[in-house]
This record gives C-alpha cells, structure tokens and sequence, in this order.
C-alpha cells in the first residue's frame, strides 16, 4: 500500500447526502496535508520524466553573469539534491563536469585550479 494511499485512509470522507459536512469540513488540515505530500512523493518517485528533466537541467543551466556564479551553484546544488531524493546518483565527476561547463568564462581558470587540487588531495 503506497503512502498516498495511507493517508487518503485517514482523511474522512464525505457522505453522499452530506451529512457528516460538518466533521468533514473540521477535518485536521494535517490530513490533507499528509496526503498531499504523499501523493507528491509518490508521483515524484516513480516518475521517469521527472528524473530525466532534472538530469537535463543540470547540464542545460549556464551562468553568463559573474555576479550570480553563487545562485548558480546553489542551484546546481538543488537539482543533484533532487536527483538524489529520486534515486539518481551521479558520479561527483560529472557534477564537475556540469559546473564547469556552467560557470561564466573568467571563472574557468579558478575552477581549473579548484578541481586540480581536488584530484592532488585524493
């Protein structure tokens, strides 16, 4: 039985002539929010398309604005985050791959640099 699924169970459904409105519309709004999140999760999971729009994001995203390298990055951040919560892991040099293809000219030395010293220190 799936968590959507659950919750639903919980919330009190409401009688064909009505009768029980009162109690239905005084539910814990807990309830529904259980169950939307759970519906939210369970969609979210098994739902391929999702994992392959974030997957393409992630390599899509360019930052053309030096100012903004930081939100980038969070951002960059955010989609592996959300990856990882649909089960895919992506190994740490493609996620490097997708930082430097992202970043802003001027930065490319940095990050050069940066991920030199990551692979002397491993």
């Amino acid at each position: 039985m799936s968590k959507a699924t659950k919750a639903f169970n919980k919330v009190t459904k409401l009688e064909k002539d009505r009768s029980n409105w009162i109690t239905w519309a005084l539910q814990e709004q807990s309830n529904i929010k259980e169950l939307w999140d759970a519906l939210k999760q369970d969609y979210d999971a098994k739902d391929p398309l999702n994992k392959a729009s974030l997957q393409k994001q992630l390599f899509s995203l360019t930052c053309t604005n030096p100012a903004k390298v930081g939100k980038h990055l969070d951002n960059l951040i955010a989609i592996m985050n959300e990856l990882a919560k649909h089960g895919v892991t992506m190994p740490d040099s493609q996620f490097k791959l997708a930082i430097i293809s992202s970043t802003p000219g001027m930065y490319q030395v940095t990050i050069k640099a940066l991920v030199t010293v990551y692979y002397k220190a491993s």
